[in-house]
């Protein structure tokens, strides 16, 4: 089943609109540093270098992500030269320089008892005629964005309609013959194109001792852990250049966001194992979503004989389903520290048809980080209700693992029993 898609206003920013609250506060503090009322000019240039050191910062962090950067992210940096404007406005010295030039500007504007204009249409100051120009030109830049953010509304509202009509093409269909068909082009299950080349453990261990300078063993009965938090462990996945040959476990923890990730992404497409009995994936990491990786977690489904354990994603019912057909013959699939959308019942239709799973875990997922399930029972009710109907998954589910998943053992035996789980062993301990 698709998550229905809600309607709400997002407010959108641009870099253009972060760059220019940069220039102009570097503007602002080069007029301020110039500020030399009786003894005020040297404390004034301290107070600007300090204030444009942590605009540099900012400035830092925006040429990182001018490319890359999500509207949330260009938001943030503006909220951040927001506060720093409204910091430096509250400086008992920059309240004086604006007074003094307030009264300054003032003071040289001939008043009508002084000098008579010939006309209305007398030009203003210098300044000032700057300064009325500048608020003409933001005035226009203004006009641009709305008309900009009107056609972008324009354009959300019109691919929200063609989801709706794609989401009605999907529900007319089989549901697990659209997962089977994209399984298939994935290159999962059949036969391959070509015959694949196998990295020789001697070649793998060379790789390991050389780039982390580490002595290791592989076999088909070891465990490769990777941290990729740690130095050289991205260089170590990009240095293996042919399939891994047959392991036991594969952990892979703490996965980077933004460009690394394709790193992670390209391995397991190419270099994954050949053969696996366990994979542990996003272990030791930040919550993030898992939309990236699903077609790589399909495409290295194959290859995973007995157990996957997923960690540290959010996942929405449409990716829930996906990931319980891919995992519905496995001894044990396991979302540890992992935030669900239940907000209603998932209807997993046909996905689990079949299911032999043995072992569910959801060690963490639930807790207060991730659902908060304690003071929401309901989202853990509607996982049960959904499941309910999918009587394969239903009968031949023989453990549940809920340890700290927000409510106790008593609370989660009531709801299992009240939608036929009953005879399910329900595990607080780490499975």
């Amino acid at each position: 089943m698709l998550k229905s898609i809600e309607n709400e206003e997002k407010v959108m920013t641009f870099p253009q609109e972060v760059q220019s609250k940069i220039d102009a506060m570097m503007r602002a503090l080069d007029v301020f540093s110039s500020f030399n009322e009786n003894s005020c000019q040297e404390a004034a240039q301290k107070l600007a270098e300090e204030q444009k050191e942590q605009i540099v910062v900012i400035k830092n962090i925006f040429d990182g992500m001018a490319k890359e950067g999500s509207s949330a992210e260009f938001t943030s940096l503006k909220q951040q030269m927001e506060s720093l404007q409204d910091s430096i406005g509250q400086e008992p010295l920059f309240i004086k320089f604006v007074l003094d030039r307030f009264w300054s500007q003032m003071n040289s504007t001939p008043t009508q008892h002084e000098t008579a204009p010939t006309s209305h249409s007398e030009a203003p100051s210098q300044d000032l005629a700057a300064c009325l120009s500048q608020i003409d030109k933001l005035n226009e830049e203004l006009k641009q964005r709305d008309a900009c953010i009107e056609q972008l509304e324009n354009t959300n509202q019109e691919l929200e309609t063609t989801v709706e009509e794609l989401k009605a093409q999907v529900a007319g269909g089989s549901q697990e013959n659209a997962l089977a068909a994209s399984y298939a082009e994935s290159g999962v299950g059949g036969e391959q194109a070509e015959e694949e080349v196998i990295m020789s453990y001697a070649e793998m261990i060379r790789l390991y001792s050389e780039i982390l300078n580490y002595d290791a063993q592989f076999d088909e009965t070891t465990m490769l852990t990777l941290p990729l938090a740690k130095p050289h462990r991205l260089e170590l996945l990009e240095a293996f250049h042919q399939r891994l040959p047959p392991i036991a476990t594969l952990q892979i923890q703490s996965i980077p966001t933004r460009k690394k990730k394709k790193i992670v992404k390209t391995f397991m497409r190419n270099h994954f194992p050949s053969s696996l009995k366990e994979l542990e994936f996003n272990y030791m990491s930040k919550l993030m979503p898992i939309t990236p990786f699903m077609d790589e977690l399909a495409i290295v489904g194959q290859r995973v004989t007995e157990s996957m354990s997923l960690a540290n994603f959010e996942i929405n019912q449409q990716e829930l389903a996906t990931i319980l057909y891919y995992n519905k013959h496995r001894v044990k699939l396991a979302l540890n520290d992992c935030k669900l959308d239940l907000s209603s019942a998932p209807n997993f239709g046909e996905y689990l048809d079949g299911c032999t799973l043995n072992t569910l875990d959801l060690m963490d997922t639930g807790n207060a980080g991730h659902g908060n399930w304690k003071a929401n029972p309901h989202e853990f009710e509607n996982l049960l209700a959904g499941l309910c109907y999918c009587e394969d998954f239903r009968v031949n589910l023989k453990r549940l693992g809920v340890l700290d998943c927000g409510l106790n053992k008593q609370e989660i035996c009531y709801y299992m029993e009240m939608y036929g789980f009953g005879h399910v062993e329900v595990m607080t301990c780490m499975l």
